[in-house]
């Protein structure tokens, strides 16, 4: 891929951050996407690394490329996003009830939400985000990038 596509690739994926920050989910589903995922990762890198050899490298376009290639992290599998979504949803409601909540109510926002894997989800994302933040502190090595 060349610096040209790497650069529609990346401001496409921008668009779609900028339609997404709205949303008050804190994953998406990877099929909205408008490339896969490692195609992406790859053309921000592109571009992180053309804007950091420029002769003027602007801090905050190299902040705004690290930040979306981090934040690919929070798209995860279609079925996950949806777990994650209900439970998003559902949160709100239950922590509404403040000091009035009672056992049954946590009960039945851990079971409707399905918990468990809502945790595991999210210590996947976590996970890969700290695979993705490893990466790009490798890059920032090998590259000397500030």
């Amino acid at each position: 891929m060349d610096t040209k596509e790497a650069y529609q690739i990346v401001n496409k994926y921008g668009s779609l951050l900028e339609e997404s920050a709205n949303h008050t989910t804190t994953a998406y589903p990877k099929s909205i996407l408008p490339y896969p995922k490692a195609k992406i990762q790859a053309a921000l890198i592109i571009c992180l690394l053309d804007s950091a050899g420029s002769n003027n490298p602007s801090t905050i376009m190299m902040q705004h490329l690290e930040n979306s290639y981090l934040f690919l992290s929070s798209f995860i599998d279609d079925e996950d996003a949806e777990i994650i979504a209900k439970y998003d949803e559902q949160m709100p409601k239950l922590s509404k009830l403040g000091k009035h909540i009672r056992k049954e109510d946590v009960k039945n926002f851990s079971a409707s939400c399905n918990l468990e894997k809502v945790v595991q989800i999210n210590d996947k994302i976590t996970e890969e985000m700290i695979r993705l933040n490893e990466q790009l502190q490798e890059l920032r090595e090998q590259f000397k990038i500030p």
